[in-house]
C-alpha cells in the first residue's frame, strides 16, 4: 500500500493530502493499492506518507523497479529476436525467389485464347 500510494502522488503529482483524498474518492485506486471493496473512509492518514518515504528509500524503489522492469525488458529483447528472425527468413525467401528468376528462362511469345461457346438444347427444352 506504500509503494502505491508513492507511486498514486508522484504521478499525479500532488500533495500527501490530496493523494489520501484521491485515494479515498476514487475506488480504481483502492484497486491499485490492493484494496478489495471500495471504502469511502481514508485507508491512512495523510501523515503516514513521510512514513512510506522513509520506509521506501531509493536503494529499496530501485530493486522493486528493478523487479517489476525485469520481466519487461526480457519479454521486449524476445520480442526484437524473434522479428529480427522474421526478417532474416524474408531476406533469404526474397534472395530465394530472385535466385529462381534469375535461373528460369523469361517467357517469350504471345498467348492466344480462342472463346468459342457452344449452345446446346435440348430438344424437349423450349
Amino acid at each position: 500500500m506504500a509503494l502505491g500510494a508513492l507511486i498514486i502522488k508522484e504521478k499525479l503529482g500532488i500533495s500527501d493530502e490530496e493523494t489520501v483524498e484521491q485515494i479515498r474518492e476514487h475506488p480504481y485506486l483502492q484497486y491499485f493499492l490492493g484494496l478489495s471493496e471500495y471504502s469511502d473512509k481514508a485507508p491512512f492518514e495523510a501523515s503516514m506518507m513521510v512514513h512510506f518515504r522513509k520506509r521506501l528509500n531509493l536503494e529499496i524503489v530501485g530493486r522493486i523497479n528493478e523487479r517489476i522492469v525485469k520481466p519487461s525488458k526480457e519479454s521486449v529483447q524476445k520480442e526484437i529476436e524473434e522479428k529480427q528472425d522474421k526478417k532474416e527468413e524474408k531476406l533469404g525467401e526474397k534472395k530465394v525467389e530472385k535466385e529462381q528468376k534469375e535461373t528460369e528462362p523469361s517467357n517469350q511469345g504471345k498467348l492466344l485464347l480462342d472463346a468459342t461457346v457452344a449452345i446446346l438444347r435440348h430438344p424437349l427444352s423450349h
